[in-house]
């Protein structure tokens, strides 16, 4: 796993070599969707030795009756197979292959999550997973690399540096307001608002980045009809994920 407190980055490049699966014991049909791990490293964010891998209903099927002693369960109760460093899901947090391939990039065993899905990704294991640090971490490399003006690598030990680097932030946070996921199947925008996504009637599922002086609207609902979970990312700096009645959340960006 990273050192969290490295300011270490790396070129984008292909994290696996070629032919990444000749030692599996079954062959795929469809190239396997890698998720997390090394699909940061792909896009040049962080090193990570492990990759995670989504592979359609079929491939898992028989890597799980190849590999018995590769068997394992999340907390979400979705069923993995294990190979060394190796994790390969038929589904994770309810996404299945074929929700989470749009827009993928190829490679030449295997495909790349698009770098706003695993910002999707990263967010909703936080939602589940609060203490998950290298979620945490990898929410704001994504969010930098997506052009917001977060201080990954210098974390603020005192209020009064929270303060000054709040103004800072605003500054170059000013003019992004959302970050958008297009063309998505409509299973997937039903999944979308039950973790939490705004999901337009075009089909658009949006993370929204904003301040506290932007969220008047807030003020429409009496609090009792909005449910609320606070991540907290790094000293100052935090995600809010505000729940109206009609399920339709908002994923804040909070600096304090």
């Amino acid at each position: 796993m990273a050192d969290f407190s490295s300011s270490e980055t790396i070129s984008a490049q292909t994290p696996l070599p070629d032919k990444s699966f000749a030692h599996l014991p079954i062959a795929f049909l469809l190239k396997p969707l890698l998720i997390t791990g090394k699909a940061m490293e792909y896009d040049g964010l962080r090193p990570d030795h492990e990759s995670t891998f989504l592979v359609p209903k079929p491939a898992f099927e028989r890597l799980w009756e190849a590999i018995p002693e590769g068997h394992l369960t999340t907390g979400q109760n979705e069923k993995g197979v294990r190979l060394g460093a190796t994790v390969f899901y038929v589904k994770l947090f309810g996404f299945s292959y074929d929700d989470l391939e749009i827009e993928a990039m190829e490679e030449r065993d295997y495909f790349v999550l698009h770098i706003e899905f695993l910002l999707f990704l990263n967010t909703v294991t936080l939602i589940h997973h609060p203490e998950n640090q290298q979620a945490r971490q990898d929410v704001l490399l994504l969010l930098e690399r997506l052009g917001v003006g977060i201080p990954v690598h210098h974390m603020m030990p005192q209020r009064e540096s929270a303060l000054k680097d709040a103004v800072f932030l605003d500054v170059r946070v000013e003019a992004v307001t959302h970050i958008t996921v297009t063309r998505l199947s409509p299973d997937v925008l039903i999944l979308l608002r039950q973790h939490r996504c705004v999901v337009d009637e075009m089909g658009h599922a949006t993370i929204l980045v904003t301040f506290p002086e932007q969220m008047q609207w807030q003020q429409l609902l009496p609090p009792t009809e909005i449910e609320r979970h606070r991540i907290v990312l790094m000293d100052g700096l935090e995600l809010r994920h505000e729940i109206d009645r009609a399920r339709e959340i908002s994923l804040l960006l909070m600096v304090l």
